[in-house]
């Protein structure tokens, strides 16, 4: 179970992050550079996700590398397995 603290900063991380992709929506990288209150707002949301990744706790990090590990692993094992 993770610490109510690091449930927090991982839900402000999605929220920033859907947030992001919602004011990136139907915008080229041309539409991006002429408007910049998008740009930095979009900028802010980055700030959001390195900040509160930056305070998970040690073990919540170490649960997410596992979960990282076995999912690679996963994904590597089934394309092998669709090669043969």
């Amino acid at each position: 179970m993770l610490p109510e603290s690091d449930r927090i900063r991982i839900q402000h991380m999605l929220d920033a992050g859907y947030e992001a992709r919602e004011f990136l929506a139907d915008y080229s990288a041309e539409d991006l550079a002429q408007d910049r209150m998008r740009a930095l707002s979009i900028v802010k949301c980055i700030e959001i996700i390195g900040e509160a990744a930056s305070s998970i706790s040690p073990e919540t990090k170490a649960l997410a590398d596992a979960y990282s590990l076995a999912r690679h692993c996963c994904h590597a094992q089934s394309a092998s397995t669709r090669l043969f």
